[in-house]
């Protein structure tokens, strides 16, 4: 599993995958995602596009950290699944705590909008 992570805005974190997102191999995904919940990035975007294979326990691991976005007022969204992935985040109805977006712009974009909202509640 390759991870590279961007500050895609000022409160953002961007997570590119690539490879496969398996248990064996989700360790340094879960230390990369905890530490931007941690360091004040509660709005994440992980991008799947490059990702090959995805199990369960991965798409467990993706939920539990954005219900802890969740928590700390922001969001983790997914954007660029492959078609295996998708299809994974349908069989297990991931939709309701993991919203897809078609492309990276869209999901950050998603991401700023979600701020504004929250700001007007």
């Amino acid at each position: 599993m390759i991870i590279e992570k961007y500050n895609a805005a000022q409160d953002v974190a961007l997570f590119r995958l690539k490879g496969k997102l398996i248990s064996s191999s989700m360790d340094k995904l879960k230390a990369g995602l905890d530490a931007a919940l941690a360091g004040g990035a509660a709005k994440v975007a992980v991008n799947l596009k490059g990702v090959e294979v995805v199990d369960s326990a991965a798409v467990g691991l993706l939920i539990s950290r954005a219900r802890a976005a969740k928590k700390a007022g922001g969001a983790l969204i997914l954007c660029e699944p492959q078609s295996g992935a998708r299809a994974l985040l349908q069989l297990v109805d991931a939709a309701g705590a993991l919203p897809v977006w078609e492309t990276e712009n869209e999901a950050i974009a998603s991401l700023g909008k979600r701020a504004e909202e929250a700001a007007g509640e």
